[in-house]
């Protein structure tokens, strides 16, 4: 019996090292090579709006996945022409109740193209859907020209 409960210690131990782990996976390189590596990732869920004049994305992961899948936070930023706001927001579906009211959220690692609090504050607020393919989470328009993506799992 004593051996059974060591066990079974260790085994907790083990799954809260494993859920403990934290990883950030950022889209890196030059503006046009962030740029082509984020249009992958939204041109499989909706067609592009307007040119991408930058892009950044980063992804938080919690957990490793051996006991159910690991926690993935995703924060994006698509800088477009303020003139092309129109398409884009065209394509964009309203905030659904799950995901309202919106909370401000951020890398865990600071990241110099994400919005500060104050800045969300000013957002336009729509669903993620459309433009990523999940459903938690918000995009935030800013009339500069910037969309911010933030999506999670848990």
């Amino acid at each position: 019996m004593q051996r059974s409960f060591r066990l079974l210690a260790v085994l907790l131990v083990i799954m809260q090292a494993g859920c403990d782990s934290k990883q950030a996976n950022e889209v890196t390189g030059t503006p046009a090579e962030r740029i082509a590596i984020v249009t992958k990732i939204i041109s499989g869920n909706t067609p592009m709006s307007s040119e991408l004049l930058d892009a950044h994305f980063v992804q938080d992961v919690t957990g490793a996945g051996e006991i159910g899948p690991p926690d993935v936070k995703s924060f994006g930023m698509l800088a477009v022409a303020p003139a092309d706001l129109p398409a884009w927001k065209a394509i964009l579906a309203p905030l659904e109740a799950h995901n309202a009211p919106t909370a401000y959220a951020a890398p865990k690692q600071a990241c110099p193209w994400w919005l500060t609090a104050a800045e969300f504050a000013k957002l336009e607020m729509y669903s993620p859907k459309s433009l990523t393919g999940r459903v938690k989470g918000w995009i935030g328009v800013a009339p500069d020209g910037r969309i911010f993506t933030y999506t999670y799992s848990m």
